[in-house]
């Protein structure tokens, strides 16, 4: 019963951390399964015409926030065919406190540093060129990040949930 399983994984955290865990993160297989799973569109059917989204499965999981990553990359060896894949786990489940207002002396299960190094200026390096081919102004926007983990006790991964 995923319900269960997200609640209860959430009174974990609560124990350890003194924080309900309110964003939850679901990579896409996980997602495709919920929103048609048994326990979730029986207890929703009676009450709402609406299929499954993230704000019924939040609050079906006592969460603020469901993401469903959707980022891709490819894969491939250079000059090789693009394979495609999710860079978040399709298979995984993350629950995690994350404050509102986040700061120094905060508890957070993890932070995003933008780091300033060489032509990165806090953690963003924007390149503009004209592509004449195109005929086109052309951006890019790279980010330069660090994800640290900061309390362990504040959020919980499962990988491989679902088949």
């Amino acid at each position: 019963d995923p319900i269960t399983d997200m609640v209860q994984l959430n009174g974990l955290i609560k124990k350890k951390s003194t924080k309900w865990a309110n964003v939850a993160v679901l990579g896409y297989d996980v997602w495709t399964t919920l929103i048609n799973h048994a326990a979730i569109t029986d207890r929703i059917k009676h009450t709402s015409s609406n299929s499954v989204r993230r704000e019924i499965l939040a609050s079906l999981f006592e969460v603020e926030k469901v993401i469903v990553p959707g980022l891709t990359e490819n894969t491939a060896e250079l000059g090789q065919s693009a394979t495609m894949a999710f860079i978040v786990g399709a298979k995984d489940v993350g629950l995690f406190y994350a404050p509102k207002n986040p700061g120094k002396r905060t508890l957070s299960a993890a932070y995003v540093y933008a780091v300033s190094a060489g032509d990165y200026k806090s953690g963003v390096r924007v390149s503009k060129w004209y592509e004449q081919k195109k005929n086109s102004d052309m951006s890019q926007f790279d980010l330069y990040v660090d994800v640290k983990i900061t309390a362990t006790s504040a959020g919980a991964f499962i990988n491989d949930c679902v088949a």
